[in-house]
């Protein structure tokens, strides 16, 4: 939880870190298959993998689905969904979802 934006209480990400448990947390996912998944399914941008969520929010679910995740005993995964305006030029909302069933089924194939 690195971002040093302040949400609107004035507080950065590394304050609720503190909230969420200290340590790194990982999925026990293969992130291959699902990154293939999401080509193979007809996903044209680019699809990659990171150890960071993004932005200050997106840390926060992200460190919340690992926790409650691990608790469950089952695997978390983060994903983001780029707004239409961001996807390639010829993306549509139809065209988003054959790849995001893609990646459901690859991630139904995991577990």
């Amino acid at each position: 939880m690195s971002s040093d934006r302040p949400d609107t209480a004035g507080e950065t990400g590394a304050v609720l870190a503190g909230e969420l448990g200290q340590g790194d947390l990982s999925t026990s996912l293969d992130l291959d298959a699902p990154a293939a998944a999401l080509r193979s399914g007809g996903w044209q941008g680019e699809v990659e993998l990171s150890s960071d969520a993004g932005g200050y929010v997106c840390e926060r679910v992200y460190r919340h689905v690992l926790l409650r995740a691990a608790e469950l005993e089952v695997p978390g995964l983060f994903l983001h969904v780029p707004p239409i305006a961001t996807a390639p030029a010829t993306a549509t909302v139809q065209q988003q979802l054959g790849p995001l069933r893609a990646l459901v089924e690859a991630l139904r194939l995991q577990l």
